[in-house]
């Protein structure tokens, strides 16, 4: 297991270029590098932007992901989700059983 060390962070309204070349001067600065090479790792940063948006299913926004809602492929899922459960509640009632009404499937 290992993990990055930390060295500075800022947080501002809006991205701007300077706000960048002050936070890594005041990190060079600070680690008392300033004048080397200061290596930026953003690999575990992309992958988690990835799970987060393309994997990750929200509560907030019916189990989908980001990218789904934000493509316009929720509807699709949306659509497949009711007649799964729909197949899924006939097949339950034949058994004679009840299902317990608590999925969310209207379209957001």
């Amino acid at each position: 297991m290992f993990s990055r060390f930390i060295v500075g962070h800022e947080v501002w309204e809006e991205e701007k270029a300077e706000h960048a070349k002050y936070l890594i001067r005041k990190a060079t600065l600070s680690q008392g590098i300033a004048g080397k090479t200061l290596v930026l790792h953003s690999d575990w940063v992309d992958k988690f932007v990835k799970w987060y948006n393309k994997e990750h299913l929200h509560s907030g926004i019916n189990f989908l992901t980001p990218y789904q809602r934000h493509y316009g492929l929720d509807k699709k899922v949306m659509e497949n989700r009711i007649k799964v459960y729909k197949k899924a509640k006939k097949s339950i009632q034949k058994d004679g059983l009840r299902i317990l009404e608590t999925g969310n499937y209207q379209n957001m």
